[in-house]
């Protein structure tokens, strides 16, 4: 995968933003076609690892107290303990944990926590561990042999997408609703990044890379993904920063930005990746959900970290209205 030169002028940056924003903007997707699978998920066994040398890596919140997210996350984690496969999870619960065998925040903070925790994970993570593949608590593969796969990509490349094609299920798990492309594949054909292509999901890195590049973490009401991948292949873009609705994210995406003075080598390996349904996608407002920072300038300044290092909002307006749009998420509905 191409990427940009590493020193990234203020101007060069601002239209980089721009073209994150552009993304972002696309709040919904075009969908495509239903399609029934042809193949039931429960079925989904994966093949033992033959060298465990990567862990699994899993980050839970919940602060709606979601029944379809606990019962997603459970499912998938199964998963990874039919097959033997090195897994750890960090959880953030204000009442009482849910996860067996995580390591544990109590915290009343509600915010898109990924990519903090992420950070605060890895640290738990035993060093015997040279990999790490940072996934989402919602998905399947349909490769049954992706842990090696992925592994034995991250001996050559620095960062890994660990699908080609990501699917989208219905509430009743068997009919595919949507469908993208990784973009490492969709970029290396069209040089931009817009519909058609896949963010998240999953990560893995080398994991001296993760501790070079890593996530950028001020998402704090989501998409992380969008602007780390952004940041690690320097892109740019004609766009401007006047059109974005998330400025109050540029000063410490400049910081992050700056901080990649080296592009790491990405890639992604075969295969697809099955999200499990938890609320319609709509109701995760991707892109108006930033009005709520509208008269902030610099996102650090309502933040504080607590003693865990899990960061807190400092203005109590701000805070309550990110409380009211994830509970508005409803990822119990239909």
């Amino acid at each position: 995968m191409e990427t940009q030169d590493a020193n990234t002028s203020v101007s060069d940056f601002r239209k980089k933003f721009g073209q994150i924003a552009h993304l972002l903007r696309q709040e919904v997707p075009p969908e495509n076609p239903v399609k029934l699978l042809d193949f039931d998920i429960r079925d989904i066994r994966y093949n033992m690892p033959r060298q465990k040398d990567m862990a699994v890596c899993f980050v839970y919140f919940n602060s709606s107290n979601s029944k379809r997210i606990l019962m997603n996350f459970l499912y998938v984690q199964n998963m990874m303990q039919l097959a033997q496969i090195p897994m750890f999870t960090i959880e953030v619960y204000s009442d009482k944990p849910a996860i067996y065998k995580s390591f544990r925040i109590k915290s009343d903070s509600v915010l898109f926590h990924k990519e903090r925790l992420c950070y605060l994970l890895e640290k738990q993570v035993p060093a015997k561990y040279t990999k790490l593949v940072f996934l989402d608590a919602d998905v399947l593969f349909g490769n049954l042999n992706w842990y090696d796969d992925l592994s034995a990509s991250l001996d050559t490349y620095d960062i890994v997408h660990p699908y080609e094609t990501a699917n989208w299920l219905d509430l009743t798990y068997t009919k595919n609703i949507r469908q993208s492309e990784t973009v490492v594949k969709f970029f290396s054909k069209t040089r931009t990044i817009g519909y058609g292509c896949h963010v998240g999901f999953a990560w893995a890195f080398k994991r001296e890379c993760y501790n070079q590049f890593g996530f950028f973490q001020y998402c704090v009401v989501g998409s992380g993904d969008s602007l780390s991948i952004m940041g690690w292949i320097g892109q740019k873009s004609d766009l401007v920063i006047s059109d974005v609705n998330s400025k109050y994210e540029v000063p410490a995406y400049i910081d992050f930005c700056r901080s990649i003075t080296t592009r790491p080598k990405i890639s992604y390996i075969k295969g697809d990746i099955y999200h499990l349904y938890h609320g319609a996608i709509s109701n995760r407002r991707y892109f108006d959900r930033h009005s709520i920072f509208k008269d902030v300038t610099d996102v650090r300044d309502i933040l504080k970290e607590d003693e865990s290092g899990l960061f807190q909002i400092t203005d109590p307006e701000i805070a309550e209205k990110v409380k009211e749009y994830f509970k508005s998420r409803n990822d119990d509905g239909v």
